[in-house]
């Protein structure tokens, strides 16, 4: 991902050096202008007809990220086979548009041109890619709300410690990239069909380039959400990986998984942590899992 982001962001800055190049010859006309113009058009589109495959590549490749998490973190729901079967096909249907497109730009070729199909299309996989990424970002602020619920109907305990984890983190990490990923998604969409329906040169071009710009951002999405992810207490500092709260004389049972017992020794001090992510490595998706640090043990 991230060789593919460099290569777009090398192509992006090639095509605004082209762009520049072909303003600059046409307000200073010379005798080997329109040739060199010329040779520089035929270059710029080579470079936006191997830019779009690997920029659309990459974009999936988010969505199947995005897709992948929220599936996990819903595996154990009861709805979570017609999850699967939406957003899945939500996901193929923007690879199946992406396959299309691709297949339009090569028929297009030895001169590549801007075939309305091939926008449309475009536009289509685009579109369907922003509907995938709200509905994931709608099922991970559920995830995050009822976290927050969870730690309120906590509060009641007395010595709780309650505060951000790395779990709400991480769901943090996911929600805004995704949501800054759809705002970006649709000024590209906006941009292009400002772009193809204006017919001042000037604000072509800078529609133009703000979508390179956009584009090079979403590019770059599954990469940073990545680094981000897999660095997060590197780069904003450690964090617990679950809120705690300590009771000084024998509690009630708090069972998340029911295959989960506890023990519990006469005065002995108990320090429960719960852990409201799935627990996929306890064996249990979907069930949180209580961690029992006293005198007495917990049995699994």
């Amino acid at each position: 991902m991230f060789a593919l982001s460099t290569a777009l962001l090398g192509m992006d800055i090639a095509d605004l050096v082209v762009c520049l190049q072909t303003d600059r010859w046409t307000f200073s006309p010379s005798p080997t202008a329109e040739q060199q113009m010329l040779a520089f058009v035929a270059a710029r589109d080579k470079l936006i007809f191997y830019a779009k495959p690997l920029f659309e590549l990459e974009f999936l490749v988010g969505d199947a990220l995005i897709v992948w998490r929220v599936l996990v973190l819903y595996k154990s729901q009861r709805f979570a086979t017609c999850l699967k079967l939406v957003l899945g096909a939500l996901w193929l249907s923007a690879v199946v548009l992406v396959a299309r497109e691709t297949t339009c730009w090569v028929e297009s070729l030895p001169t590549p041109s801007d075939p309305p199909l091939c926008t449309t299309l475009r536009q289509a996989a685009w579109g369907v890619s922003l509907v995938l990424n709200s509905l994931a970002s709608a099922f991970i602020w559920r995830v995050i709300r009822q976290r927050r619920a969870m730690l309120r109907s906590m509060a009641a305990f007395p010595g709780q410690h309650e505060g951000k984890t790395r779990v709400d983190r991480v769901l943090y990490i996911l929600l805004i990239s995704s949501t800054v990923y759809i705002a970006f998604g649709l000024l590209a969409v906006f941009l292009t069909l400002h772009a193809g329906s204006t017919i001042i040169d000037g604000v072509k071009e800078t529609a133009y380039i703000a979508t390179l710009v956009s584009d090079q951002i979403v590019g770059i999405y599954p990469s940073v959400v990545t680094i981000f992810v897999l660095n997060q207490e590197t780069i904003f500092g450690p964090l617990s990986s679950s809120p705690t709260f300590a009771r000084n004389e024998t509690t009630t049972t708090i069972l998340f998984n029911p295959n989960v017992t506890m023990r519990s020794a006469p005065g002995a001090q108990r320090t429960i942590a719960l852990s409201a992510i799935p627990d996929e490595e306890a064996g249990e998706p979907g069930l949180e899992t209580i961690r029992d640090d006293c005198h007495g043990s917990a049995e699994n």
